[in-house]
């Protein structure tokens, strides 16, 4: 069984980034995209026009949250051999609703990929916040990065 980490959150949140459940090597790490090869971290820096990649991670969080951006996953739990969402099986959800009620600026919801779009946009479809659907940062999806980027930079509209 996996476990999502807590969010990283506060009052101040502008755009909440979901992704589906942290894969083997962000779980060993216990931490946010720790696989070096997850475009995440770079993603994130351009939207934010900072290096976040080459920041220690408890930098990283501090700069996202500077920046009015929280981070959460839309699976609680699940059984899942590897890192893959494909693999997912007998998810629990987060409880996303109680999140962004919880946030009183949030504009807008991101979600990393398909499967976190699927799980979570059903939790948050009577929401009043915007949900933007963003390619995933996984070295999984073989999107071309400029692609990935262009995507990811209509976050900045909602900071």
């Amino acid at each position: 069984m996996k476990r999502s980490f807590p969010p990283v959150a506060d009052e101040q949140v502008r755009v909440l980034v979901l992704g589906s459940l942290p894969g083997e090597e962000s779980l060993e790490r216990a931490q946010y995209y720790a696989n070096p090869r997850n475009q995440f971290w770079r993603l994130m820096g351009e939207v934010v026009e900072r290096d976040l990649a080459s920041l220690p991670y408890e930098e990283r969080l501090e700069e996202l949250l500077s920046c009015r951006i929280g981070l959460w996953d839309v699976v609680e739990s699940a059984e899942r051999a590897g890192s893959l969402d494909a693999a997912i099986r007998g998810h629990k959800a987060n409880d996303l609703t109680a999140l962004v009620r919880s946030l009183p600026e949030v504009r807008a919801v991101g979600f990393n990929g398909g499967t976190s779009a699927r799980i979570g946009g059903r939790q948050l479809s009577g929401e009043a916040v915007a949900r933007v659907a963003l390619p995933s940062s996984s070295p999984a999806y073989t999107l071309p990065y400029p692609d990935k980027r262009t995507a990811w930079l209509e976050l900045r509209r909602y900071l």
